[in-house]
């Protein structure tokens, strides 16, 4: 695979990881919609920092074991990677936002569904 300074690797690979990352979303969205899971904003802290200590050991076995990284536009040695990260994390916390708000509307939209002494009629 060839380093391109953005993505750092191109075809099949970019391909089938968008294409894994969007069924996976896809499939979240649907789970979050039908669950009675209920996101708390202040728990953003938590998807921040697991994406935290996944670049991090990432970074380790990359060091020490000369591991390379599970995806290109991670590399280090890349001056672009570094930019990459400050995206990404501000992604996350966009998406993670995004999730709190699509509970807040299935909450909303549920509350019709119960009778009037709260518990769920469903």
């Amino acid at each position: 695979m060839s380093s391109t300074g953005l993505c750092c690797t191109a075809g099949t690979q970019d391909f089938l990881d968008v294409n894994v990352h969007l069924v996976n979303a896809f499939l979240l969205i649907i789970e979050t919609s039908v669950d009675r899971f209920y996101m708390v904003p202040a728990q953003v802290v938590y998807a921040v920092l697991f994406a935290l200590a996944f670049v991090i050991s990432s970074w380790l076995l990359y060091v020490d074991n000369g591991i390379t990284m599970p995806y290109g536009f991670m590399d280090p040695d890349v001056p672009a990677a570094y930019g990459w990260y400050i995206g990404i994390s501000i992604g996350i916390v966009i998406v993670y936002f995004m999730a709190v708000g699509l509970t807040q509307l299935k909450e909303r939209c549920y509350k019709s569904s119960r009778d009037p002494t709260g518990t769920s009629i469903i």
